[in-house]
């Protein structure tokens, strides 16, 4: 994703989740390439599911330090917190 290459990163993804379908980091990073790619409603199922599998999933100074995820993966996983946020308050 941080390359701009949304087709290798799609690869990579779906490559790790055959490996890995169940894993919380791989949900995730799923969950992320789907909202990179527009597709909002699926992207906060998937960010639940990584939530769920694994609560501490989501701290973000983990996924940069630990994860090496880079800031479009960032940028994009905390724009998701507040569309998720935001649905819960409704």
């Amino acid at each position: 994703m941080e390359q701009n290459d949304l087709q290798q990163s799609e690869e990579f993804v779906h490559r790790a989740l055959k490996i890995r379908k169940r894993n919380a980091s791989c949900l995730l990073s799923h969950s992320v390439l789907l909202w990179i790619k527009g597709e909002t409603a699926t992207s906060l199922e998937k960010l639940s599911q990584a939530q769920r599998r694994y609560p501490r999933i989501t701290r973000v100074k983990d996924l940069e330090y630990d994860d090496f995820w880079g800031s479009v993966a960032i940028v994009a996983l905390e724009e998701m917190f507040v569309k998720q946020r935001s649905a819960r308050n409704k």
